[in-house]
């Protein structure tokens, strides 16, 4: 049985998330298989709500498998995201067509960028444009922008980036995947809403502002009732805030030279991170005060969650060694047994067999879902050793 994967956060999920499923499932007439972050995402912050919860969503909204990307991959740049997510869905050797949202929908310019990322000239151009003071991600588009425009335009939108770096994991490790570009509709990435869909940033400030009901207009009915539920239990919305002491009280311990060990730190950036962690008021000024031209807020944010969370250089160094199932239908059981060329977990514990590799990357897995839980808004869901303990969630297909 094939499948066409998608590759998400689904923090909240919402219309637009449901448009694009169902849009894939029409496009391919496959089963959908969803890579999708964990308790962490790759802003560096929070989900607004549960791993199990968001993937329980998913397949009562259409998708029929939810995978769990794990941590150190999902709490990344964007090549080390797309790495994680392609590398997963290509593991399963189910995926033979990747869906994802574009701005332009446009694959030979998505592809045309993915060629010239990586390519001797325009590397040796990014650096002169490095050494200039300029950060990397608009050192990049201007780079491919002058070797080609149409190609370079791409990487001013947030979803075409994502795409160019689908198709280049895609095309350098040979995987039999397809890119399905499929246009984003309604409101753009981080805008305001364009009538019934809404970005997940805006619904994210809406939730983070007390405005839970009008965020919730904006979810398909099952993805509200859900949240309704996660809601009453004590469980959502999860805001990341909550946690800014303890996050400002790991970074307050930690000299350069801990620092210099998190992942995406060069050029003497640990210096500049340990003189801002003794000034700083709370997280988002240890940011502020970090920042430059050269280092953007979301790279600062996740390297300010690496410390808290134990992240290291070198964890993404190997392919994602394991499958974690967050969530399935009878569709999802069908092609869970079709899997073969990357080990299964149904429960976290079982992972524990697996190796030392798949081991340790589990139990910084657990230890991160014990941190989550501290966030949590009812005191009496706040208790460790969930990440064990949690089974997938099963729907039942009507």
């Amino acid at each position: 049985m094939r499948a066409v994967g998608i590759i998400c956060e689904y923090n909240p999920f919402h219309s637009g998330h449901s448009f694009h499923i169902r849009r894939a499932r029409k496009m391919t007439g496959l089963p959908v298989v969803c890579a999708m972050s964990g308790h962490f995402v790759q802003r560096g912050e929070l989900a607004v709500m549960n791993k199990f919860a968001r993937a329980e969503t998913a397949v009562r909204c259409g998708a029929d498998l939810v995978l769990e990307l794990p941590l150190p991959w999902a709490c990344a740049g964007a090549g080390t995201f797309a790495a994680g997510g392609v590398g997963l869905l290509a593991g399963t050797g189910i995926v033979s067509q990747l869906a994802f949202g574009s701005e332009s929908a446009d694959l030979s310019a998505i592809t045309a960028a993915a060629r010239l990322d990586g390519d001797p000239q325009v590397n040796d151009r990014i650096r002169a444009l490095l050494s200039g003071g300029m950060e990397y991600a608009a050192a990049r588009e201007q780079a491919i922008r002058e070797a080609d425009p149409a190609a370079g335009a791409l990487l001013a939108s947030p979803n075409d980036i994502l795409g160019v770096e689908y198709v280049r994991e895609i095309r350098e490790n040979g995987y039999s995947i397809t890119p399905l570009p499929i246009r984003r509709e309604g409101a753009r990435h981080d805008g305001a809403p364009d009538g019934d869909y809404a970005s997940a940033s805006h619904l994210r400030a809406l939730l983070r502002a007390g405005q839970t009901e009008e965020a919730l207009s904006f979810l398909p009915a099952d993805a509200q009732s859900v949240f309704i539920r996660e809601m009453q239990a004590g469980r959502a919305p999860v805001d990341g805030r909550s946690l800014d002491t303890a996050i400002l009280s790991v970074l307050r311990r930690m000299a350069a030279q801990d620092f210099a060990v998190l992942p995406d730190i060069s050029e003497g950036l640990e210096y500049r991170l340990a003189r801002a962690a003794q000034e700083a008021l709370d997280p988002a000024d240890f940011c502020a005060r970090a920042k430059t031209r050269r280092y953007s807020h979301a790279r600062l944010r996740r390297i300010c969650m690496a410390a808290f969370l134990g992240l290291r250089q070198g964890l993404t160094d190997a392919p994602v060694p394991y499958a974690r199932v967050l969530a399935f239908n009878d569709t999802g059981r069908a092609l869970l047994r079709e899997i073969r060329g990357i080990p299964v977990i149904t429960k976290a514990a079982d992972g524990r067999a697996l190796g030392a590799e798949a081991a340790s990357c589990l139990s910084l897995e657990a230890q991160a879902d014990d941190l989550f839980a501290l966030a949590y808004p009812s005191r009496a869901c706040r208790f460790g050793g969930q990440g064990w303990t949690q089974s997938p969630v099963y729907v039942r297909t009507v």
